[in-house]
């Protein structure tokens, strides 16, 4: 998936912010030499496709509107956002009540670079589907990239207690602690979490741990 220049640094500028100001430690070793820290720079992780339907609620769809939903979300899985948008919002005009539906809108609407639109439609998918894990991830992001990290901090531990053995909230969570509130361990419980959720299979987040361990 490709993002413009301008969407990069929207997403990066509380980052560069606390290394601007040498915060936590994580601007540099002290001799000279960039920390491992930097190496997280768009390392966050928004999940990649869609936001899931249960049983029960596809069963609130009538199957034209079901198999709509499908062909939504395969085109979403394919980055053809403007073709699922043009089907999910007859549909959520159809089933106003239909959580997962707002929930993949949101999630076009963060990856066209629309987060205002975005923030907000997670928000009623949140209030449609309580329980979407994948929903607070997302506004975990969003509150991070506008440098409200109490908040985002409170959205990422809400999506790991909807779904404990959802790597993205950890890893999002350990880069939160580490490079935003300088909380080093705490990043690192968070770190080694999602390293044996993932069975260990992550490299780099294998060397942020090596440099936690160095640094506490």
């Amino acid at each position: 998936m490709s993002f413009s220049k301008g969407s990069v640094m929207l997403r990066l500028w509380p980052l560069l912010a606390v290394l601007a100001a040498g915060c936590a430690g994580t601007a540099g070793t002290g001799d000279g030499k960039p920390s491992a820290t930097v190496e997280r720079v768009g390392k966050e992780q928004a999940p990649a496709g869609t936001a899931p339907a249960g049983g029960g609620e596809l069963a609130k769809l009538d199957e034209p509107s079901r198999q709509t939903f499908a062909m939504a979300t395969g085109a979403m899985k394919n980055s053809k956002f403007e073709v699922a948008e043009s089907m999910l919002r007859p549909l959520l005009d159809k089933y106003p009540d239909f959580g997962p539906g707002w929930a993949n809108l949101a999630i076009i609407f963060y990856h066209t670079d629309r987060l205002a639109d975005a923030e907000k439609t997670f928000e009623l998918a949140a209030r449609k589907n309580e329980q979407s894990a994948v929903v607070y991830n997302y506004l975990g992001l969003i509150k991070r990239q506008q440098g409200e990290f109490a908040k985002a901090q409170e959205k990422y531990a809400k999506a790991i207690l909807l779904d404990p053995n959802y790597t993205n909230a950890y890893l999002n969570l350990g880069i939160l602690y580490d490079l935003y509130l300088g909380d080093l361990r705490k990043a690192l419980e968070s770190y080694q979490q999602y390293q044996r959720l993932t069975g260990d299979e992550d490299k780099e987040v294998a060397k942020w741990i090596v440099d936690l361990k160095r640094r506490l």
